[in-house]
């Protein structure tokens, strides 16, 4: 509304006066009681006559606008046919639009699967090396621990064994 076209046109509509009349003159088909006609079976009964069809005159007389300024109806039914094109115009853009973006995330969703598998390799080829680096550990802590010749604590059997003696050794 804030084209200075529009808003001039709607300023000429509303000043416009509507003193001239176009008329028109149309055939309408009309069934009416005719009370001379005998074209139906029954037409001697009271009341006398049949009903027909007949064409008759019509005038229609509509307000006449001056010129370049047209109907309220036809203005609308520019803007309405303006309005579908755009919106038509609008959703053949925006469902390109949405193909081109379906189409970008399966391409995406199709390379993730390889790389995923790479990252999977590489983590568990870490995880195998990291494991053998503590198998290793270990292995040098025993050694170490034996090498110490630290007492190693005794077993169940042992402590079995060392209770007897000393109940014995009590008695």
């Amino acid at each position: 509304m804030t084209e200075t076209g529009t808003v001039r046109l709607l300023q000429e509509y509303k000043a416009a006066e509507k003193t001239a009349q176009s008329c028109s003159t149309q055939y309408e088909r009309r069934t009416v009681w005719d009370s001379y006609s005998t074209a139906c079976s029954d037409w001697f009964y009271q009341p006398y006559g049949c009903n027909v069809t007949r064409s008759v005159p019509v005038q229609r007389c509509v307000a006449a606008y001056p010129e370049g300024i047209v109907s309220p109806t036809v203005a609308f039914g520019r803007a309405d046919d303006a309005f579908r094109t755009i919106w038509a115009q609008r959703a053949d853009q925006n469902a390109q639009v949405a193909q081109d973006e379906r189409l970008s995330r399966q391409i995406t969703r199709s390379q993730i699967g390889p790389r995923l598998m790479l990252a999977l390799r590489i983590i568990g080829g870490f995880l195998i090396v990291m494991f053998f680096f503590l198998l290793i550990a270990v292995e040098r802590h025993l050694r170490k621990v034996a090498r110490q010749e630290v007492p190693v604590p005794p077993t169940a059997a042992q402590k079995d064994e060392s209770l007897k003696d000393e109940v014995s050794n009590q008695e």
